[in-house]
Parts: C-alpha cells; sequence; structure tokens
C-alpha cells in the first residue's frame, strides 16, 4: 500500500495537485533552458558558419568578376577586333576590378576574425597565400600595364599568371566553403539533438517522481 493511501481524498489530491504544479514548473525551467542554449548555439552557427559562408562565396565570385573585367579591358587594345563593341572608357572596367579587389579584402578580414576548427584555419593560411600571390603577381601588375595601354603584357599576365592563379585560389575556396557547410550542419544537428535529449531526461525524471509517490504509471504517463 504506498502512503498516499493513509491519507484523506482531499488531503491526497491537494499534495497531487501540488506535486503535479511543482513538476511542471520544473519541466518549465528545463525547457526555457534547453531552448535557450539552442538558440545561443543556433546563434554561434549563424555567425561563425553561414556568414562566413556567405563571405566565402562574394569572394569566389569576386575572383571570376575580376578575370571577366581584366578580359574585357583587353578588348580596349585599339587592334583587338571587338574594340568596336566598348564605346566606353577603358577605367569603366578597371573600377569594377577595384572594387572587387576591395570586397576581396574586406570579406577575408571578415572570415578570417570568425571562429576557426583546426581544419579550417589550415587551408584559410592556404587561401591566404593564394590570394596574396594572385592579387601581387597577377591582378595589380595587370592593372598597371592595361593603364599604361601595354596590353600585350597585359595579355600575357592574364594567360600566364593571373588564370593559373585565380583557378587554384578558386578550387581551394571550395574545398573551405563545402568545410564549412559541413561543420555547420553537424553542429545545428549536435544542437537539436542536445535540446531533445534535456526535455526528455525532464519528462522522464518527472515521471519516475510520481510514479515514486503512488500515482499509477498509466495516470503519470499523462
Amino acid at each position: 500500500m504506498s502512503a498516499l493511501s493513509n491519507l484523506s481524498i482531499k488531503l491526497r489530491l491537494t499534495i497531487l495537485s501540488a506535486f503535479a504544479l511543482t513538476l511542471l514548473i520544473i519541466l518549465s525551467i528545463v525547457s526555457v533552458n534547453a531552448l535557450s542554449n539552442a538558440a545561443k548555439s543556433l546563434k554561434t552557427v549563424y555567425h561563425d558558419r553561414l556568414i562566413p559562408t556567405g563571405q566565402l562565396g562574394r569572394i569566389e565570385l569576386a575572383v571570376q568578376t575580376i578575370q571577366v573585367e581584366l578580359l574585357l579591358s583587353a578588348q580596349h587594345n585599339p587592334s583587338h577586333p571587338l574594340r568596336s563593341s566598348h564605346q566606353h572608357p577603358l577605367d569603366q572596367h578597371l573600377d569594377e576590378v577595384d572594387g572587387a579587389v576591395s570586397l576581396i579584402k574586406n570579406d577575408w578580414r571578415a572570415y578570417l576574425a570568425t571562429e576557426l576548427t583546426a581544419e579550417e584555419k589550415q587551408l584559410s593560411d592556404t587561401v591566404d597565400a593564394q590570394l596574396g600571390r594572385m592579387l601581387t603577381q597577377g591582378v595589380m601588375p595587370a592593372l598597371t600595364a592595361l593603364r599604361q595601354a601595354d596590353f600585350a603584357a597585359a595579355n600575357q599576365i592574364l594567360l600566364t599568371t593571373l588564370r593559373p592563379e585565380a583557378n587554384t585560389l578558386t578550387g581551394t575556396l571550395e574545398q573551405l566553403l563545402e568545410l564549412q557547410s559541413a561543420i555547420a550542419e553537424q553542429e545545428y544537428f549536435d544542437n537539436g539533438v542536445l535540446m531533445g535529449a534535456m526535455v526528455k531526461a525532464g519528462v522522464e525524471l518527472a515521471f519516475e517522481a510520481m510514479v515514486n509517490v503512488g500515482i499509477k504509471p498509466e495516470s503519470a504517463y499523462y
């Protein structure tokens, strides 16, 4: 016979009601804490994974923009067969290149300021070196040659230096993007599992406590 059977019905109902209210409060606190922790973790995923993914995507697009604009700039050569299709100043293309370079530098600086794993840091170091070579050995010399109307030198730089350096950089950026995506997916999954486990533990604890004080399991379940 349970401890509750020796008490009056009114007193038993009062005790059970108070107990149920206490459990409800406990479960509410557990659930709120679980949701709060999950929200904080997801916020971290957003700031350290999703935002950096956008930054890397913009950098990759800017690298393509630089190549396109420099190739269009080369068509301003008076002897180029497509020269007549460019009824605008050469600076229009060069300004686009300058803007893309500025975007790359700003986004890359912002990316490096985020929380990086060891694997991300290793890939980031590789990107940093490749990006530096592309800009200093490819983009900047090409811009200088074009501003001096040395189209032959510019074409040589575009074909022999900029294109291979840009292709190498793009490949590494793709690896970094894939890594970012994989880490974000895993962290999102881990946070969801943790929140579910905390709520489940709270419910199981409440069920066990109710059974221990004399509540039938089928009643405690509901």
